[in-house]
């Protein structure tokens, strides 16, 4: 049981970085599509299904792969700090559950439909939108992912590998949070540099984790 929780631990580790710095890149290169709205029929016109699937793909594959983390960190920490592990999972559970559906509805719906040139109440899907039911559940999914880093810092030991994880783990889970919050109050500028901050300790705090595991095995 041990051997293949540090392994599923390693792997799903590696996988949640992965899938941040894919999921970085192409939103990169798509978010100028839709940083400027005026329209779901200006949007249909510039829309380019490869650069959308290639930004949505591992937002989806994140949300699947992040609860497997969250089950392998619980399932290494000591029964001392075995409720931290239980609140992180749950938080993560929560999290995977409402954007693995959210982006499978910005995968499948929005996709075929603006392929099927069937713009009726699209609007309300469509990420970028002002009226965007899907992005404010962004919000609240990522949250949420927020959470589960915060209780799932204080799993890791205190040796020297653990607590850069800690660090790294808790200041995302604390940004992730903020940037919510941030966003309610409506101040872009916060919400990108708390994005910055995301992009950059989110891939590194997972590859520590994966070595994490890797020495444990």
């Amino acid at each position: 049981m041990q051997k293949n929780t540090k392994l599923v631990g390693f792997w799903s580790a590696l996988s949640v970085a992965t899938f941040s710095v894919w999921f970085m890149v192409a939103f990169g290169l798509y978010a100028p599509a839709i940083m400027n709205w005026s329209g779901i029929e200006s949007f249909a016109g510039s829309f380019r299904p490869a650069g959308y699937v290639a930004w949505v793909l591992p937002c989806l594959l994140l949300a699947l792969s992040f609860p497997i983390l969250g089950t392998s960190i619980l399932m290494l920490t000591d029964e001392r700090n075995r409720i931290w592990g239980i609140l992180g999972l749950v938080f993560a559970a929560c999290y995977g559950a409402i954007l693995a559906t959210d982006y499978w509805l910005l995968l499948t719906v929005v996709r075929q439909s603006i392929s099927a040139a069937n713009f009726d109440g699209l609007s309300w899907l469509v990420v970028g939108s002002p009226h965007s039911i899907t992005n404010s559940i962004e919000g609240i999914g990522y949250a949420l992912m927020g959470m589960a880093f915060i209780f799932q810092s204080l799993c890791f030991d205190r040796s020297n590998l653990g607590l850069w994880i800690r660090s790294l783990l808790l200041i995302n889970g604390t940004v992730t949070f903020l940037s919510v919050v941030i966003a309610l109050i409506g101040f872009p500028v916060g919400t990108w540099i708390a994005l910055a901050i995301w992009g950059v300790t989110f891939p590194i705090g997972c590859i520590l984790a994966a070595i994490y595991f890797r020495k444990q095995q």
